[in-house]
């Protein structure tokens, strides 16, 4: 006899989409996205016949580390206040020590600039005074009798972090390095041999690093306001600036009284941190049976060894089934040409992908052409297996940015590492599009004929 082979269309059915022959189908499986901090009650499933589950266990992902950010200081300027007789005399005195506006000259001091006297004479103050010379006392009088002044009162420290426009003076953005993401673990048994409640823990993804200073390496480095270093020698308060230096005692004291009136910085003087790497992301566990751990997070995107700086900008290791300390997957990405490492998967463990590597740019003032930049790179596969892909976390790509250099985009922000589609249906554990960044505990339950 003739012997036939239908070979069909596709690939073959895996084995997962097949039905479970010693699965009751009066008792359909059931599959449950558990709460964090809510237990499992067996009870409430074991009592209506069921027997069997199978759990899996997803860590979240890691945070992306901070970089580094121009500092900001916003004067808080306070008009109409009437200056004290104090400063306003001391002030004067200061100016009449070097500004000299009598007969033999042929200009004068007049609303901040020095104008020629013809136009001074003719066309300002000959109707005030055409017999003579107007002194820089009488002059600050005459255009101010109440003698209002202002105070410019310095805020406290900021960073400039709302975008990524250029900032004159800077030696260019360093972006910390993307998270890894999160590994997952599967655990199956008896309903039977579970405890009554079994606790449930679901990891939350890290926090991004804060964003932060790159001009000392100390956390508890104090900028200073613009020119606070020059307040002894130069008059700062906003009426009386004009660039004069002061170097004798007597002058120096008059200067101090002018500036503690009217170039103000409140205590406390706050510090502004160096950047900060992005945060683990939480492990996920159902009781002490299943655990997964989260993704590292990125480092950030400058370092100091000692006092010297440099790039850090790795990627976060991303996570493993099995333990609940962060990382232990695929490893983040420790060069711009590399993307993270992609994460295995052997039917019960599997890895988070790492993050990729934080990408550097500098947008030069005036120059064409567009930015000068370093690319970032990807994050890697998580949970990846050539024997079974119908679990693997697809990574994050890096992504682009406008420079600020005439709208000329820059691939400078890392993608992070992938996490799993848990039971083959749920993404999590990853900052890939239409995954959940945090972790995952997912059971299902089902009934299997003795």
């Amino acid at each position: 006899m003739s012997r036939i082979e239908l070979g069909g269309f596709g690939e073959p059915i895996p084995t997962v989409a097949l039905p479970d022959p010693n699965v009751d189908e009066n008792f359909p499986s059931v599959v449950l996205q558990l709460n964090d901090g809510e237990p499992f009650i067996k009870l409430d499933w074991e009592g209506v016949g069921y027997t069997h589950y199978e759990v899996w266990v997803v860590g979240a992902c890691g945070g992306v580390g901070g970089r580094n950010a121009p500092i900001q200081w916003i004067p808080t300027t306070q008009f109409d206040v009437h200056t004290p007789d104090t400063v306003w005399n001391a002030a004067v005195q200061l100016r009449r020590s070097y500004l000299y506006t009598g007969p033999g000259t042929d200009q004068v001091w007049v609303d901040g600039r020095y104008v020629p006297y013809g136009q001074w004479h003719s066309q300002v103050w000959e109707p005030l005074v055409p017999a003579r010379w107007m002194t820089d006392e009488e002059h600050l009088n005459y255009i101010n009798p109440t003698h209002i002044g202002s105070i410019n009162t310095w805020t406290v420290a900021d960073l400039l972090d709302a975008d990524l426009s250029y900032n004159p003076g800077s030696a260019g953005y360093s972006l910390g390095g993307a998270g890894g993401g999160g590994g997952v673990c599967v655990g199956s048994g008896l309903l039977a041999d579970l405890p009554a409640a079994v606790p449930v823990a679901v990891g939350q993804h890290g926090a991004d690093g804060a964003n932060g200073q790159d001009l000392n390496s100390s956390p508890t480095y104090v900028p200073e306001p613009p020119r606070w270093v020059d307040r002894h020698h130069y008059m700062l308060a906003p009426e009386w600036v004009d660039n004069h230096y002061f170097s004798s005692p007597a002058d120096m004291a008059k200067v101090d009284i002018v500036n503690n009136w009217g170039y103000l910085w409140p205590l406390p003087h706050e510090a502004v941190p160096p950047p900060e790497p992005g945060e683990d992301g939480g492990s996920s566990s159902f009781g002490g049976l299943t655990v997964a751990s989260g993704g590292k997070g990125g480092h950030s995107g400058i370092k100091w060894v000692g006092a010297v700086k440099s790039d850090d900008q790795i990627g976060g290791d991303g996570g493993v089934g099995g333990q609940s300390a962060a990382g232990g997957g695929a490893q983040g990405s420790t060069a711009r040409s590399a993307s993270g490492k992609d994460g295995t998967w052997d039917g019960i463990i599997g890895q988070g992908g790492g993050g990729g590597f934080g990408g550097k740019y500098w947008p030069p003032a005036g120059v064409s052409g567009g930015a000068i930049t370093n690319i970032a790179s990807n994050g890697g596969q998580g949970s990846y297996s050539f024997a079974d892909t119908t679990v693997y976390g697809i990574r994050q790509y890096r992504q682009s940015i406008p420079s600020g250099s005439g709208g000329v985009s820059v691939a400078v922000v890392p993608g992070g590492g992938g996490g799993v589609r848990a039971n083959h249906t749920t993404p999590a554990g990853s900052k890939a599009s239409g995954y959940s960044p945090d972790g995952a505990v997912l059971i299902r339950i089902f009934k299997v004929d003795s």
